[in-house]
């Protein structure tokens, strides 16, 4: 009965396209209750599949036979767990592009353009955006002296170690202007 069972799982093998030449099998000792039998004897059964480098390892049993049986499940459900993890992944990523190719729903090209549009907005009430080179204060006028020009080197200013002679331009607006307009949008 339980050879018939072997020969039905080598058959179930070979369907899944697993050649016997690809399998190691080896008999090991087991672990586990079994008394004297269990220490005397390699009853433990270790199928590796070479080519997958899946494992199947089974010494619930007492017999060997009935291990090899285990062993030779315990690889096909995993060979058939894998090609399912791998069919799904193939269609998770096929509807992923399906998804990201299809066109948006009109009610959501009518929320993107008016986002476009109100962002829009709110850039032309900003105004032009000058670069600057000082840091000033409309009211107080220019509160730190340019520093990216070679004039500033002539003049003898002397920079703290690691500071940088070129700076980012900021925006012509002061900060509290801006500010406040944001505050009033809200």
């Amino acid at each position: 009965m339980a050879s018939q069972r072997l020969q039905q799982l080598d058959q179930r093998l070979a369907e899944l396209g697993l050649r016997a030449e690809d399998l190691v099998e080896r008999f090991v000792r087991a672990s586990g209750p079994g008394g004297q039998h269990v220490n005397r004897t390699s009853t433990a059964v270790q199928l590796v599949h070479l080519p997958s480098g899946l494992e199947a390892r089974a010494e619930g049993e007492r017999s060997q036979h009935q291990n090899r049986v285990a062993a030779r499940e315990q690889l096909i459900a995993r060979v058939e767990a894998q090609r399912a993890a791998a069919a799904a992944a193939k269609r998770a990523a096929a509807e992923r592009e399906r998804r990201r190719r299809r066109r948006p729903p009109p009610g959501a090209r009518r929320v993107t353009v008016a986002d476009k549009r109100r962002r829009g907005a709110l850039k032309r009430q900003r105004g032009p955006r000058r670069a600057r080179t000082e840091y000033s204060d409309p009211e107080l006028g220019p509160s730190v002296p340019d520093l990216t020009s070679d004039a500033a080197a002539d003049e003898g200013v002397v920079l703290p170690l690691g500071a940088d002679r070129r700076r980012r331009p900021v925006a012509a607006e002061d900060d509290r202007a801006v500010l406040e307009r944001q505050q009033a949008l809200a």
